[in-house]
């Protein structure tokens, strides 16, 4: 997947050759070209380029990685400006890139403005104009995307790392946010976020026909011209459904689900698979896999959170194995516990407090983005691999959001949750064993925590201290 870096000096200085080390820097798999964008025009190279034939105090870098037969490389000149966009808006036949340069060609501001408010897309975008930059990100949230300043610099990456190895404090851009950046620094404004409609009266046939429809269109909005594809796949509600409206749709993504020896995922994948008529790539690993990759997860998650360190490592194996097989883009069930009930806590809230969860699933799918997306984006973009997250989908979640709490989840604790999404796999015919299999949250489900937890206790180490060493040794040598 591609990366965004953009410089601006605030001593008037040649900002071009850090703006390209920042672009070395990333990490991760070598573009398949590189650009380079100044006020004097757009350079692109087939390699990663030494250095940048004009020089300005303010430059905007593209590091591209083709996904799709349609993208090409960036930033595109368009008139007195030039743009670039990491991701994709959905529901267009023409190029992510070209739409975007359509709505900012008069007015970038206005155009990321109708962006965020009009589109329905998974993607962070970034404009040149004059001595400025004006950037910003959709409202859900899956494409990072951060900004920093020093007393010499200004900058803006799809990731800390790049900001990291210039002194930058990068601070995360908020979806549904702009970001103006200048020579005096940065300056936020709030376009538009997720709010909670109030809950539509409907049955429980209703609701699956619906939801039957929605997650159709999804999985078809953002599978539209895939040849290859792969999918994350532990046998669980949320993967073998969109394993099915991907297969139904026309694509069908190879499935893989990996896991340390003895997984309880194992079984119940293949069973699921078999049940679809897909194939799917198993993955054992060991616990020397896990100590020679944990360094790549704690590079790209940026951070030595146990539980996304734990989430981010079955994750890379997956996109690994979608790489080796000439796969560009990977699918996850990401998204649907937030907005379907699949948390035990919202059971034990809603069985304490009635109808207040509601608040706590939308608080909760709000910080997603941060908790969840953000990571499992950077750990495929590392590996030029994009991550698509159809549960993510504008629609689905007004969908979702507007569903009663009592069509998600149960009155007692011991009953399944995400009550509408296993009456769904009921309907569509999925074996019982997949609409009625208990949620485990995937480091558990793999065996991963308790093979972190195994490497850390070698080490003489809690799991948080052990992480924290090796992430600031990492952190150190950027």
């Amino acid at each position: 997947m591609s990366l965004i870096a953009g410089l601006i000096s605030k001593r008037d200085e040649d900002v071009t050759s850090e703006l390209l080390r920042m672009l070395k820097g990333s990490r991760g798999v070598m573009g398949d070209a590189y650009g380079i964008a100044t006020p004097d025009g757009v350079e692109t190279f087939d390699d990663s380029p030494e250095f940048a034939s004009n020089p300005s105090s303010i430059a905007l870098g593209y590091k591209f990685n083709k996904v799709m037969p349609t993208d090409q490389p960036q930033p595109i000149q368009q008139t007195d400006m030039s743009l670039a966009i990491n991701g994709r808006i959905w529901g267009s036949d023409d190029p992510t890139e070209l739409v975007f340069a359509d709505l900012v060609e008069k007015d970038p501001e206005r155009g990321l403005r109708s962006l965020i408010e009009g589109y329905d897309g998974s993607c962070a975008a970034v404009v040149l104009k004059g001595d400025d930059f004006i950037a910003g990100r959709d409202r859900v949230g899956v494409v990072p995307l951060y900004c920093g300043e020093s007393d010499r610099l200004v900058g803006i990456a799809s990731n800390r790392k790049m900001l990291w190895m210039l002194g930058l404090q990068p601070i995360r851009v908020e979806p549904g946010h702009i970001v103006e950046l200048s020579t005096t620094g940065f300056r936020v404004n709030k376009v538009k976020g997720m709010e909670c409609p109030c809950s539509v009266a409907m049955s429980l046939d209703e609701a699956v026909g619906l939801l039957d429809r929605r997650l159709a269109e999804s999985a078809s909005r953002m599978s539209r011209g895939l040849v290859n594809s792969s999918l994350g796949f532990s046998g669980g509600i949320d993967s073998t459904l969109l394993a099915y409206y991907l297969n139904r749709g026309g694509t069908k993504p190879s499935l893989v689900c990996v896991g340390v020896e003895g997984s309880a995922d194992f079984g119940a994948a293949d069973e699921a698979a078999e049940s679809l008529g897909l194939p799917i790539a198993i993955e054992i690993h060991g616990a020397d896999e896990i100590r020679e990759d944990l360094d790549e997860v704690l590079l790209s998650v940026e951070e030595a959170d146990p539980m996304k360190v734990g989430v981010a490592l079955p994750l890379l194996w997956v996109a690994e194995k979608a790489s080796g097989a000439g796969s560009r883009v990977v699918f996850s069930g990401t998204g649907s516990d937030e907005l379907f009930g699949g948390y035990a806590r919202y059971v034990e809230e809603y069985v304490s407090t009635g109808d207040s969860v509601r608040e706590t699933m939308l608080r909760d799918l709000i910080s997603a983005s941060e908790v969840n997306y953000e990571r499992d984006f950077k750990v495929c973009a590392d590996l030029g691999v994009e991550l698509r997250l159809p549960y993510t989908d504008g629609d689905l979640i007004s969908l979702g959001l507007s569903m009663p709490t009592s069509l998600k989840l149960p009155k007692k604790t011991d009953q399944p949750r995400k009550i509408v999404l296993r009456a769904l796999a009921e309907r569509l015919g999925l074996p019982r064993e997949v609409a009625n299999r208990p949620k485990k949250a995937i480091q558990y489900s793999t065996g991963v925590a308790k093979a972190l937890e195994k490497l850390s206790k070698a080490e003489g180490l809690s799991v948080p201290g052990y992480l924290r060493v090796r992430f600031e040794k990492l952190r150190n040598s950027l």
